[in-house]
Parts: C-alpha cells; sequence; structure tokens
C-alpha cells in the first residue's frame, strides 16, 4: 500500500485529486494539505511514501521560490506535480531535490495513479508534454551535452535492450508522443513510459533526444 499525501492550495483541488487517487486498491491518501509550511508539518507527521501537489498560478520567479519551498517541505520524500507551467523552472535541478513525477492538466486518473505507484518504485515519470516544454528551456539555457565516441565494440545493439525496448526506442525516434507510441505498438501509454525508463536507465541518458542519438550511433536505431 502507497501512502500518499496530496497538497494544493484549493480545497476542491484537493478533494478532486484524493478521489482520483483512492479508486487504486493499492493507493491510500493518507491526508491533505497546502503547500509550505503546513506541507512540511504533515510530512513529517504523516510519512507519506509519496506527495501529490497541484502548483498554484505564479510568474516565473514566484513559481521557482515555491518549487524550492516545496523541496524544503518534502524532506527527501518524493513529489508529483499536476500542472502546465512548471516546466517553465529548471525542473532539472529539481529532479535532484525530490520531484520525480510532472503531469500535466490533461493527464488522466490512471496516468496519475500509474505515475504514482511508478515514483513509489522509484521511477521518473514525466509527461510527454510537460518534456517537450522542459527540453525547449533547457535547450535555449544548456548547452547540448557531447556524448562519448563509440569504440567498434559497441557497434552493434546493445544485449541489454530488449527487443520490445528496441522497438519502442525506433518508433519514439520518429518524434511521436507516448500515446501515439503506444498506439504504433498496441501496447499501454504506462507500459511505453516503464520502456522508456528502463532504456535511460541502461542507456544512461536522460531525455529522449540522447536516447535516440546514442541508439543510432550503436547502430538500434537505423540511420
Amino acid at each position: 500500500m502507497v501512502r500518499v499525501l496530496v497538497a494544493a492550495e484549493s480545497e476542491f483541488a484537493r478533494a478532486g485529486l484524493k478521489a482520483l487517487i483512492e479508486h487504486a486498491d493499492s493507493l491510500r491518501v493518507i491526508g491533505s494539505t497546502t503547500a509550505g509550511v503546513a506541507l512540511a508539518e504533515r510530512v513529517h507527521t504523516l510519512t507519506p511514501d509519496v506527495i501529490v501537489l497541484e502548483p498554484p498560478v505564479l510568474e516565473d520567479d514566484a513559481l521557482a521560490l515555491w518549487l524550492a519551498g516545496v523541496s524544503n517541505a518534502a524532506d527527501g520524500v518524493p513529489f508529483i506535480l499536476v500542472g502546465d507551467d512548471v516546466p517553465r523552472v529548471q525542473t532539472r535541478d529539481l529532479l535532484h531535490s525530490g520531484l520525480r513525477g510532472l503531469l500535466s492538466y490533461d493527464a488522466t486518473a490512471e496516468e496519475l495513479r500509474a505515475a504514482v505507484e511508478a515514483v513509489a518504485a522509484g521511477l521518473v515519470i514525466l509527461d510527454p508534454v510537460a518534456v517537450d516544454t522542459m527540453l525547449a528551456v533547457l535547450e535555449r539555457a544548456v548547452p547540448p551535452r557531447v556524448l562519448p565516441a563509440v569504440t567498434p565494440a559497441l557497434a552493434t545493439p546493445v544485449p541489454s535492450l530488449t527487443p520490445r525496448e528496441i522497438e519502442v526506442l525506433n518508433v519514439a525516434a520518429e518524434g511521436l508522443g507516448n500515446k501515439h507510441i503506444a498506439a504504433r505498438l498496441g501496447i499501454s501509454e504506462h507500459t511505453v513510459k516503464a520502456h522508456l525508463a528502463a532504456i535511460f536507465e541502461k542507456l544512461d541518458v536522460t531525455t529522449r533526444t540522447e536516447a535516440v542519438t546514442l541508439g543510432a550511433r550503436m547502430g538500434i536505431v537505423p540511420l
């Protein structure tokens, strides 16, 4: 049973998130709160496994400060943010502060529950729309990462990738989002996310662009 703490400024939003999460037998909402000091107190007293938060509508600078406060209040507990404006902030830094899930308001109840379970299991879940926005911000602020040269011994497909993972990576190379990849391969979107997480870990990359680039250089993705 995954113990979940819900946080949002609006009581209506807290009730909505709680209702969506509690439909899963494996999840249990142990409390709800606002952010800030109240969140820190609830984390200390309830010791949740995962925190699900809805960010308020703020300007960029104020949103960055709010997210920094959430990171401190979470005190090491992994948290998921449900909102569309979060990628404007340097989410990369927050990944080191407890952020393990980022979903847009368009996420379904099933996607939210799957994200909570995945984060509780140690995975990072990012909504495709949020990823695209976040990457656009990072590409303007951070120089592209230079991948190491591949030796001839690595010029063949990586044995640790399963045939399905290679198939997912090849479809992802076409620039399709998770929903379209799932439709193309006849699998669920949650399964696509799980495969991508495994691919990132095995190839030691953090973005789809890096995975596709490295896959092409290793012969996994046809040029």
